[in-house]
């Protein structure tokens, strides 16, 4: 599974200034609880799950099947299971450049499927015909049923469902609005409705009216090739992952429906490596089962679809879709200037996407992931589940006897479902590569994990953060204050700098070598002011408080390695007027930090080589540092002991941001006789009663002499804690905040 961007952020609000949640003073223990990280590679998930149930790991990766939730369901299992809906997906992408699933050139609906049109383009009709087919040959609830054992939900456009529900309406796609005329070669089909319901009958109707019939080509079996009169269709390339049982199993599906058709298909089964090269490098592939874990930030949209986003190697859009009208509402989605604008983008690029198949979307996981039992401290964050950054820095063991875990003390054994292909924090494409980066670096802007859409900053460089607009017309400018207290992995502080050349670092990197320059492209410029970094965007955007919020590079380190292997790096300007070029970044990609030594923390003169020290060991400012990586075995990781993060100021952190999910009694400890209103970390039935007891209250009603921090529960009194949006009242929206949550617990 491809990792759209490591933002992982919530949405930007309407928020113009806002202050991030700051840790107390280094005063206690820093960094994560537990001293080292062992991550224990796997070649697929049931190998991995066999290893959590016997001891051998900690913590999984990856959702775990039924039969294993199942069996780790009872109270006696040792095992803990946490529910989530998965903020990803799963695909048959779909070459759409490539006959017969598409043609090699852009279409403008309009005129390319318009019979009536000087441009129509029955070739494009008889392709899009060809992709509905397809859809109409994928068996979602086959899949789902016998596959997921109903641990899935269908999708029908790319936002995933239902973790973004609100940023998708399939009512939209079966209601009058969803019907066409195809012009076809040999009779025109009306489709009614973009959900394809599986239907092998309609599937034939439109693949002989668009002439892949199986009468005049070499066999009467086979569907003959329109462009080819005489000859059947050339077998189409379907690159199958092995490595997923789900995926698999989907993909032999459709195949086999395709045969029955009397699609030449050429199934290859094969390593997930063989898969990227093939798919997303050299682009020689029909269908492929893909999959994509996503962020709450729904900018996706245009960074995986958009006409701009293909063309090269290492493509985002490497379905090579390009579509006029789709290219339209996928750039109002990534430059929308405020919500509602994205809302109905969003709803109109989604649209059209189910109207014209680019990809055939599959589902999103009704996620379980589990961890031993005697691990306090984890995290459930939403989307994603408990394996996340908060649940590394907290979990501690509390089972002194340890006979109930099989890894080594003080560490947390956690496990991959598949191996990384690289840790390269400018380059890498692969979901393990970024569960493994993501404990090492750090970036600007952190997020609630309980709720990606709140803005509770925690975990940040940033301290403090301003928006606003420069230029006419209006684009978005933000203000950045960075924390003084952050360090690399060198011992080296992190200054504006250093935040600065990784932003434009990455930008000038370019599509195809860097792949976060979705986030960096809009970038015009920044300007530093004392510990300030002022971003300077070419658009308008609600989503650009994310985009500055990339993996910080320590900046001595990059230029030493650029210098060293010679990649061109030019830079030039002062604090204002300040320019980065690349004269080769494609050489970029050569740089392995993970193994390669050619950083000198010492700056020797005339050194070529380094100090001895592997680099990635002295990159990055995150609460984990590199120690070693067996390819196929194992990555070590060792905690950070310089980190800014308290581990008391962690878990304050997340305590907080629990409560503003519906926690309610987030502290306890008061009310009649402190027994009542008790710390639980959970959201129960409690937490509704007291806002229900402080509903229609604000905070002018507080008694004169009452306590204001933690008032006593009692009925018609403004109660803070039960003022969940922060709006100073307590009211219907404070009530809908815990209800959605209801029944979660803190990890």
């Amino acid at each position: 599974m491809k990792l759209k961007s490591v933002i992982a952020l919530p949405l930007m609000i309407a928020v113009i200034s806002m202050m991030a949640f700051g840790f107390p003073p280094a005063y206690a223990a820093n960094g994560p609880k537990t001293s080292k990280l062992q991550i224990n590679i796997y070649n697929d998930p049931t190998t991995e799950s066999w290893a959590l149930d016997r001891g051998d790991i900690d913590i999984n990766d990856w959702p775990v099947s039924k039969d294993f939730i199942d069996m780790w369901s009872p109270s006696s299992s040792a095992v803990a299971l946490q529910t989530y809906y998965e903020i990803g997906k799963m695909e048959f992408d779909i070459y759409n450049w490539r006959w017969p699933t598409g043609v090699p050139r852009t279409i403008n609906p309009a005129t390319s499927y318009n019979a009536t049109s000087p441009g129509f383009d029955q070739q494009a009709v008889q392709a899009w015909a060809f992709r509905r087919a397809l859809a109409y040959l994928t068996n979602k609830p086959r899949y789902i049923t016998n596959y997921l054992k109903g641990y899935g939900y269908a999708m029908e456009t790319m936002v995933p469902m239902p973790a973004s529900a609100g940023w998708t309406n399939y009512a939209s796609l079966t209601n009058a609005s969803a019907t066409d005329v195809m012009y076809l070669p040999n009779g025109n089909v009306t489709v009614t409705g973009y959900i394809y319901t599986y239907n092998p009958t309609k599937a034939a109707e439109l693949l002989d009216a668009a002439n892949f019939t199986k009468l005049g080509g070499e066999s009467d079996l086979m569907r003959n090739d329109p462009l080819n009169p005489g000859h059947d269709l050339a077998s189409l390339k379907f690159y199958i992952r092995i490595d997923d049982p789900n995926r698999r199993q989907a993909g032999e599906d459709l195949a086999a429906e395709m045969t029955a058709q009397g699609i030449p298909v050429t199934k290859i089964i094969t390593e997930r490596s063989v898969c990227f090269y093939q798919v997303m490098v050299l682009h020689d592939y029909s269908i492929y089962t893909g999959g994509w874990s996503l962020t709450s930030n729904i900018d996706y949209i245009y960074d995986l679809y958009n006409s701009a986003m293909s063309g090269y190697a290492y493509d985002n859009n490497y379905a090579w879709f390009r579509n006029s009208l789709f290219d339209y509402w996928s750039a109002k989605v990534k430059f929308a200037p405020d919500i509602p604008s994205l809302a109905f983008a969003a709803i109109q690029a989604q649209w059209y996407a189910a109207k014209y198949i680019p990809i055939i979307e599959l589902w999103a996981a009704k996620g379980v992931k589990a961890y031993r039992k005697g691990w306090e401290g984890v995290v459930n964050m939403e989307g994603f589940g408990t394996d996340n950054i908060w649940s590394f820095q907290r979990m501690l063991w509390t089972d002194g006897a340890g006979t109930s875990r099989n890894g080594p003390p003080d560490t947390i054994v956690y496990g991959f479902k598949s191996d990384i292909s690289a840790m390269h924090i400018i380059c890498s494409e692969w979901l393990w590569d970024w569960s493994a980066l993501g404990l090492m670096y750090d970036s600007l802007v952190g997020g609630n994990p309980y709720n990606l859409a709140d803005r509770v900053p925690g975990n940040a460089l940033a301290s403090a953060w301003t928006i606003s607009t420069w230029d006419t017309p209006a684009k978005t400018k933000i203000t950045y204050t960075l924390r003084t207290d952050a360090k690399f992995h060198d011992g080296s502080p992190v200054t504006p700098d250093d935040v600065r050349f990784s932003l434009m670092f990455t930008k000038a990197c370019g599509s195809g070598v860097a792949w976060n320059y979705a986030a960096a492209m809009n970038i015009d410029h920044i300007d530093l002011s004392g510990n300030n970094i002022i971003v300077y965007f070419n658009v308008l955007s609600v989503f650009a408080l994310d985009w500055a919020s990339l993996p910080i590079l320590n900046a001595k380190l990059w230029r030493q390695v650029a210098t060293k292997q010679i990649w061109g790096l030019t830079e030039s300007g002062g604090n204002t007027g300040y320019t980065l070029t690349i004269n080769t970044p494609s050489l970029v990609r050569n740089y392995h930090e993970w193994t390669d030594d050619v950083y000198d923390v010492f700056n020797v003169p005339g050194n070529t080589k380094g100090d001895g020290i592997i680099d990635l060991k002295q990159d990055l400012a995150g609460p984990w540092v590199f120690v070693s990586y067996k390819v196929g075995e194992t990555i070590v990781l060792e905690r950070f002991t310089d980190y800014y993060g308290t581990q008391a100021g962690v878990d304050t952190y997340i305590n907080k941001a629990f409560h503003y999910v519906g926690d309610v009694n987030y502290l306890g400890g008061y009310g009649a006789n402190n027994t009542w209103y008790t710390a639980d970390t959970k959201i129960d039935l409690t937490d509704l009663t007291l806002i229900g007891k402080a509903g229609g209250t604000d905070s002018s009603m507080i008694p004169w002499g009452g306590d204001i921090t933690h008032p006593a529960p009692a009925w018609n009194f403004y109660n803070p804690d039960a003022d969940l949006t922060k709006d100073n009242a307590v009211n219907v929206y404070d009530l809908f905040t815990a209800g959605k949550s209801f029944g979660k617990t803190a990890g």
